[in-house]
């Protein structure tokens, strides 16, 4: 009796061994198990965060720059977009670069374009060093296109001026490229870019076009400034 009971013990021992835990194990256990419920939690967390980011920044990125709504909607004309001057409606105040198509009285159409005033450099230079005196006036020079577009368009020189702020009307030496004399007139397909030269005093003022005579039916406003 006695020896089969010393047999049965050890073997009972040996199954425990294999299909049950100790307490110190199921606590590693519990314990791995525990550590990995938190890191997956972290993972997960971390996910939707950065979905949520990445939906929030696919929503700024189409909205970025955007005209706001309570802001009022205007349109301003490109300075591409020629005007329309005609006897009864005449462009007289239109930006440097603008072009304008003028209707004329005697059946003529052109569109004109007025560019400057340039200055020499070494304007800036002496206004800068303080040693142009106030209210000089110095060389300017304006550019200026005109293109016909039907009929006869008359461009003599006499027909440009410049109206100063101070109310100063200066008739500028007008040349075609090569310095030559301005043609008297324009048929319909033909243009030229003529050069208006003249002095001028520091501020705003005017370049007029009156094709026929005093009747000024094109003007651009300019800004003079030394420095």
């Amino acid at each position: 009796m006695s020896s089969n009971a010393t047999h049965a013990g050890p073997a009972g021992n040996r199954g425990g061994g294999a299909f049950g835990l100790r307490p110190r194990d199921r606590v590693l256990i519990a314990a791995a198990i525990l550590v990995a419920a938190i890191v997956l939690a972290i993972v997960l967390l971390a996910g939707h965060g950065r979905s949520h980011r990445t939906v929030a920044a696919s929503n700024n990125e189409t909205h970025y720059g955007g005209y706001p709504s309570w802001l009022p909607h205007t349109k301003l004309p490109a300075t591409n977009t020629p005007l329309q001057s005609t006897a009864a409606h005449r462009q007289l105040k239109a930006i440097e670069g603008n072009p304008i198509e003028a209707q004329l009285t005697g059946g003529g159409e052109a569109e004109i374009t007025a560019i400057g005033p340039s200055i020499p450099n070494w304007v800036s230079s002496e206004a800068q060093a303080g040693t142009l005196t106030e209210g000089s006036p110095v060389p300017a020079s304006f550019s200026v296109t005109v293109i016909a577009r039907h009929g006869t368009v008359p461009i003599d020189a006499s027909a440009f001026s410049i109206m100063t702020s101070g109310g100063e009307l200066v008739h500028p030496a007008v040349t075609a490229p090569g310095m030559k004399a301005a043609p008297r007139t324009l048929r319909a397909g033909e243009h030229v870019t003529l050069t208006l030269h003249s002095k001028l005093v520091e501020g705003d003022g005017s370049v007029r076009w009156a094709p026929n005579g005093n009747h000024v039916v094109a003007g651009w406003l300019y800004q003079l400034e030394f420095d």
